[in-house]
């Protein structure tokens, strides 16, 4: 399930994926957004992605806090520059 989170930021929530799937899908997506290369004004832009995951152990944790915690790991990302993955829990 995909889903638009807040200005360039976007969701995916993977059921039935273990953190190890989820790490595997993020690692794809960095390889292949870093691949892409825009020709933009006679300048070439490349793109770079940070994501933050976020899982749940039990049926406790609430969607929303859920989305707050891959939030907050994704903050963490791109204060270390960003383009790689990280997880909460």
């Amino acid at each position: 399930i995909v889903g638009r989170y807040v200005n360039e930021r976007f969701v995916l929530i993977l059921p039935e994926t273990g953190p190890g799937g989820a790490l595997t899908l993020a690692e794809r997506i960095i390889e292949r957004v870093g691949k892409a290369e825009l020709d933009w004004a006679l300048h070439r832009m490349n793109f770079s992605v940070s994501i933050g995951i976020a899982y749940r152990l039990s049926q406790v944790n609430a969607a929303e806090n859920l989305i707050l915690q891959a939030d907050m790991a994704c903050e963490s990302v791109e204060k270390c520059g960003g383009n790689r993955a990280a997880t909460t829990n």
